[in-house]
């Protein structure tokens, strides 16, 4: 986070709609051109389809930026009365600290208009070691056992 801080003014402003919402949809699709990595096209097409329906979905999404320009995204929803889910989460590359910031931001955003929540849900780290270890940093309260579940057709 000083990294980051010491790399220029920033703010971090939530996603209401609108005109937000296509600043942050800009922000994703130069994400996935800067990245240019085809594995990332199912993910890129969900994102795609969150925005299109984030009010009635009930997500809550916030832009952060340094120098004036979005450097990292991030949206989730609530799950249950005590937990919020953060379903993504993305940064340019090469801005250090961003991930680290827009995590704490987004966390402080959230609490503030629901001081109800006591736990972040992180979601899958889908065997990633550096993104295992990031989630690990953050000390986890405890983690979900997995389950598996097959169409017997």
């Amino acid at each position: 986070i000083k990294h980051f801080e010491r790399n220029g003014e920033w703010r971090f402003e939530r996603i209401c709609s609108g005109e937000c919402i296509e600043e942050a949809k800009a922000f994703v699709d130069k994400f996935y051109q800067e990245k240019n990595d085809p594995d990332l096209a199912n993910e890129a097409k969900a994102i795609e389809e969150m925005f299109g329906h984030y009010e009635e979905l009930g997500f809550i999404g916030g832009l952060l930026y340094q120098s004036g320009q979005p450097v990292a995204f991030t949206a989730g929803t609530r799950l249950g009365d005590e937990v919020f889910d953060t379903h993504f989460e993305k940064a340019l590359p090469g801005v250090e600290g961003a991930y680290t910031m827009v995590n704490r931001e987004f966390a402080r955003l959230v609490t503030a208009e629901y001081p109800e929540i006591r736990y972040f849900n992180r979601e899958e780290d889908m065997g990633i070691p550096g993104l295992r270890t990031a989630k690990e940093s953050y000390y986890p309260a405890f983690k979900l056992r997995k389950f598996y579940g097959v169409c017997k057709c």
